[in-house]
């Protein structure tokens, strides 16, 4: 992260109670969860902590404005997720990408 741009806070941000994709947004429209919430958090997070049965890389790269921005922000990442894995995510975990 550059130094003259200032991280996100969490407080500058107007969060619903609940995300779930079956909800609409105040406007009408259906929630998009990951340009509502997940780009957002991650934006605004420095630890990011995932508990799944079923875990896939594709879903940080779903989100990779806002991890990209977690990443620059020195964010640390920790996974516990079930066994079936690609060779390249365990790869990627092990080293730290």
């Amino acid at each position: 992260m550059t130094k003259n741009k200032k991280q996100p806070r969490f407080q500058e941000h107007s969060w619903q109670i609940s995300y779930l994709s079956s909800t609409a947004r105040v406007d009408g429209s259906p929630t998009d969860i990951l340009e509502d919430f997940y780009i957002p958090v991650l934006s605004r997070a420095v630890t990011y902590d995932r508990v799944a049965g079923y875990f896939r890389s594709t879903s940080l790269a779903a989100a990779s404005q806002g991890f990209s921005a977690f990443t620059q922000n020195s964010g640390k990442a920790r996974l516990i997720v079930g066994a079936d894995m690609y060779p390249e995510d365990v790869q990627a975990a092990l080293q730290g990408i």
